[in-house]
């Protein structure tokens, strides 16, 4: 979130770490959450070889992102979208009792040996977990079972939240371990011991590796968040 007044946490002090860890990451895909048009070209600009996806959740490029960057120069998206959480998800909109829109950015994405995957790249309402159980059904709604599957995110809900009830049953689970440890720093020395920010992948994948990324970058906090990162191999 590029206008917070977090002191020196604000993002122009901390906007060369954050971009330094995500180019430092090197992975193939990158969701981001609360991203803003001006954060997203600083970061597109750094990532050279990758385009970017997903629109603003109050239209074009209005308000907070949820944009997927993909390396062009390994995988192929085609095609991408977002929608918005409520009964009208094609237009900029709220669930009932929302402050704020909510949305979700999905791409298909081609591989190297022609498999296409499905990805998801969410960020679910912080106060209310009836609004959250709403987007987390609705999501699930647009999984197909039969497409390997990705979905990421900050759910603002620990794993044992009941919106991840029924992800078994449509064939996802975590790629964490239980024990990962949390993902939020607050912009302190504290990390809360739970988790909000998963990643959940469908039954075509092993999970290879995957861990949350407790580091400064040049001495700086990249974010109030943790990277949470996995490897996956299509099975």
């Amino acid at each position: 979130m590029g206008h917070a007044l977090d002191g020196i946490h604000s993002w122009p002090f901390r906007k060369y770490s954050a971009t330094r860890l995500i180019k430092d990451l090197n992975c193939e895909i990158i969701g981001l959450q609360e991203a803003l048009g001006f954060q997203i070209s600083r970061i597109d600009k750094a990532l050279e070889t990758y385009d970017y996806f997903g629109v603003g959740r109050d239209g074009e490029d209005d308000g907070e992102h949820c944009p997927i960057f993909v390396d062009s120069s390994k995988l192929k998206v085609l095609s991408s979208e977002t929608k918005w959480f409520g009964a009208t998800p094609d237009v900029p909109s709220k669930i009932s009792g929302s402050k704020m829109n909510r949305i979700y950015t999905r791409a298909r994405v081609e591989l190297q040996n022609n498999e296409v995957i499905s990805m998801f790249n969410t960020h679910f309402d912080e106060k209310s977990n009836e609004r959250r159980k709403v987007s987390m059904d609705q999501l699930l709604q647009q999984v197909d079972q039969s497409i390997p599957t990705i979905l990421l995110g900050d759910f603002n809900a620990y794993r044992s939240n009941q919106i991840f009830k029924e992800i078994e049953s449509f064939g996802l689970r975590f790629a964490h371990d239980q024990n990962c440890g949390g993902t939020t720093n607050g912009f302190s020395r504290t990390t809360k011991e739970n988790p909000i920010d998963h990643i959940l992948v469908s039954n075509h994948f092993d999970v290879v590796s995957a861990e949350v990324i407790r580091k400064r970058v040049f001495g700086m906090l990249p974010s109030d968040h943790w990277p949470v990162s996995a490897t996956l191999r299509l099975k």
